[in-house]
């Protein structure tokens, strides 16, 4: 057998020796499915690392004080035992694992140990690992999606399914091409769908990894819809219409046309100018964005299959691959940021109005807590000059803080929010660690302040965090803690 058809680059069906979707002939020699590397249990050396299940693939590089002294793959060792081996560093904060019943959640981490890359599943609150396997000697960055007993990760051409109670090994098939974006791995029913760099999208049965349907698109973006249990994607053939696909059958609904002129009357935006595309927090519901500044926010209704209402809107809003904050919807509105504006749009009618509009000023949203709406704004003359800002669901000012930090692309800084607070972690270029502020939600007092490890030659470099309700991680270049948001404890390394 071979890896991939020679005519349509689909993994053929097992002993078939033409293809199921093009016929071509399948005569090459094939690379089959590796061996699935056994999983270690808890006990075995693993670099504590963090930082989205939301997900996210994030490099660096130094070296770490990890929890565990046992070998890979050597024996179990009991939690809370003595840990001071000095290993390699972590690489990736992947994706968090909540605990249904509210007692503790945990991360999904990957790191570099022995030449090899491992994948583990870390208690959130104690940092020790449950259980670590190994992903390979590949350095490209991870994917990973789950559901109540298997966790899906993608790294290189490979999609592995491990057990999620203690890590062993389900099923491990080949992709096409590796994914070019984290976001592009979605578990959508029993399929885990998987847009990859070549533009083919793939589904896989979550039981036995089977490749359930392939399809060709004509581009690739940066995070894969899905809305009302179905993939979005383009309509075969034209790419300014959208299909629903069925995620178990790869059936395509028929097409629907999306489109709007912009305000200036210039161009017609259609789907091939899609920017961005978020489902409702119901899932009944798929906003979308299309155009670049001149935006067009649409509500696209699947069970009408046609949009409920278009708005153009006449702002600069900052949308895109590299706004990862760009838009927000919660159950009443979306919220959207840009230049001099934040603004609100009804979700039912489509009808926009401002949060704040200052003249030469830039917004950029972070998240809605409790009744706030949280973002920073930073003045047209100097991006540097961070200010957190705090704002009512109607628009009414609550309260501002100055940043220490000067990256606004959010690097070096982030937030999670906890039971009437928020937590701000940032690195101090003065101090050379990193500093915890406690603030009251309502009145943005700085009820708490905390310093996170030990002052060193230059500041800490930070470069992401993930979150639930009750706790959150972040993770930099030597740098990996987890916060309590309800007690404001700290465990850091």
């Amino acid at each position: 057998m071979i890896a991939k058809c020679p005519g349509c680059g689909a993994p053929p069906a097992p002993d078939a020796t033409v293809c199921r979707y093009c016929n071509s002939p399948l005569n090459a020699p094939q690379r089959g499915p590796s061996k699935p590397a056994a999983a270690a249990p808890t006990g075995s050396i693993v670099g504590a690392t963090a930082g989205f299940l939301v997900v996210a693939g994030m490099v660096a590089g130094t070296s770490f004080w990890v929890r565990n002294a046992a070998s890979p793959g050597g024996p179990a060792s009991a939690a809370g035992g003595v840990f001071a081996a000095k290993r390699e560093y972590p690489n990736e904060l992947l994706a968090v694992l909540p605990d249904k019943a509210g007692q503790r959640d945990d991360a999904f981490i990957r790191y570099h140990h022995d030449d090899k890359y491992w994948l583990a599943r870390l208690d959130g609150a104690a940092l020790t690992p449950v259980w670590t396997s190994a992903t390979g000697d590949r350095s490209s960055s991870a994917a990973v999606v789950h559901d109540d007993t298997a966790v899906y990760v993608a790294v290189g051409e490979r999609l592995r399914a491990h057990e999620l109670a203690d890590g062993r090994p389900r099923w491990d098939v080949g992709l096409v091409a590796e994914l070019q974006y984290a976001a592009n791995l979605r578990l959508v029913g029993d399929s885990v769908v998987a847009w990859q760099k070549d533009k083919s999208m793939q589904a896989f049965d979550v039981a036995t990894g089977a490749v359930r349907w392939t399809a060709r698109t004509s581009d690739s973006s940066d995070r894969l819809p899905v809305v009302a249990g179905k993939v979005v994607r383009e309509a075969d053939g034209d790419p300014t219409k959208l299909v629903l696909v069925d995620p178990h059958t790869g059936v395509a609904g028929p097409p629907a046309a999306v489109h709007c002129r912009e305000h200036t009357g210039s161009q017609n935006l259609a789907y091939d100018d899609l920017q961005l595309a978020e489902a409702t927090p119901d899932g009944s519901a798929l906003v979308l964005t299309l155009g670049v500044f001149d935006l067009c926010l649409i509500r696209f209704d699947p069970a009408t299959n046609k949009p409920a209402w278009t708005t153009p809107l006449k702002d600069r809003i900052r949308v895109g691959w590299s706004e990862k904050d760009a838009m927000r919807i919660e159950a009443r509105d979306i919220f959207l940021a840009g230049d001099d504006v934040l603004l609100a749009v009804d979700l039912a009618t489509g009808k926009p109005r401002d949060i704040a509009r200052e003249p030469e000023v830039n917004f950029r949203l972070k998240f809605v807590h409790e009744d706030t709406l949280l973002a920073f704004s930073y003045p047209d003359y100097d991006s540097s000059k961070l200010t957190l800002r705090a704002f009512t669901r109607d628009g009414d000012p609550r309260w501002q803080h100055r940043l220490i930090v000067d990256d606004y692309s959010g690097r070096d800084w982030g937030l999670a929010g906890g039971p009437g607070s928020l937590f701000l972690w940032q690195s101090s270029d003065e101090e050379k660690l990193v500093i915890l502020e406690r603030l009251d939600m309502k009145t943005g007092a700085v009820t708490e302040t905390k310093k996170i490890g030990e002052p060193s030659s230059i500041a800490p470099s930070l470069y992401g965090y993930l979150s639930t309700p009750r706790r959150a991680w972040y993770i930099g270049i030597g740098e990996f803690a987890t916060v309590d948001l309800v007690s404001g404890a700290v465990e850091a390394f």
